[in-house]
């Protein structure tokens, strides 16, 4: 398994501790908080999320790596 250091502008599917999984770029974060961009197929529109670092268990990346918090 190879780590990366992830970035503003990386892809990634995103798991969580409560099993919820959100697919989309990474367009902010800090300390605290990681903003992704998403589609949402409801709206059939781009949709923001933030999701909390503690609360994030895994998150997958589309070039083999993976990185668990």
């Amino acid at each position: 398994m190879k780590h990366q250091q992830i970035e503003i502008g990386d892809y990634f599917l995103i798991t969580t501790k409560d099993n919820k999984e959100y697919e989309g770029t990474i367009i902010g974060m800090n300390e605290t908080v990681m903003t992704i961009e998403r589609w949402n197929e409801v709206k059939d529109r781009l949709d923001e999320t933030d999701i909390l670092m503690t609360d994030i268990l895994m998150l997958e990346g589309f070039n083999d790596s993976q990185t668990t918090l």
